[in-house]
């Protein structure tokens, strides 16, 4: 909703290319570790991680209708059909969007707190300013539908 109506008809159609090889690739994830048994975050090897999926730009959401962007700083890598540079500058574009005040929730938490957000239309950005206290975290994925 926020971007102007030629943007959005420039990225409706378009395909990214996405891939966890990028973020996860053993000798460059961060925060993690394949075979570091001490690490915070346990990471599974496989293949899979290294596999390129393409999908659209902005996709319909399957029980609103409503169109919203479907790329992500850590998956996404570029545009099919454009150049490199001209994916990269879009795509910082667009992840620079995320996480704006307006379009944001802040939540605060308490313990014995859930939060689950819907990764076909929000973005999870992590703040980081829980340095000092125990996280405890888990992690679950559905399966989800083809995105259009």
């Amino acid at each position: 909703d926020g971007l102007s109506p030629k943007l959005r008809s420039f990225l409706d159609g378009l395909r990214a290319i996405h891939t966890a090889g990028v973020a996860f690739n053993p000798s460059t994830v961060s925060g993690g570790s394949f075979d570091n048994p001490e690490s915070a975050m346990k990471y599974q090897k496989s293949q899979d991680l290294f596999s390129t999926n393409f999908h659209p730009v902005v996709r319909i959401h399957p029980e609103t209708g409503r169109k919203c962007l479907f790329v992500n700083s850590m998956f996404t890598t570029e545009i099919e059909g454009l150049s490199k540079a001209e994916s990269k500058q879009i795509l910082d574009f667009l992840f620079s969007q995320f996480g704006q005040p307006h379009i944001s929730c802040r939540f605060r938490w308490q313990a014995g707190d859930v939060a689950m957000w819907d990764n076909r239309c929000l973005q999870h950005v992590a703040i980081g300013d829980n340095s000092s206290h125990k996280r405890i975290m888990r992690r679950v994925t559905l399966k989800g539908d083809a995105p259009v």
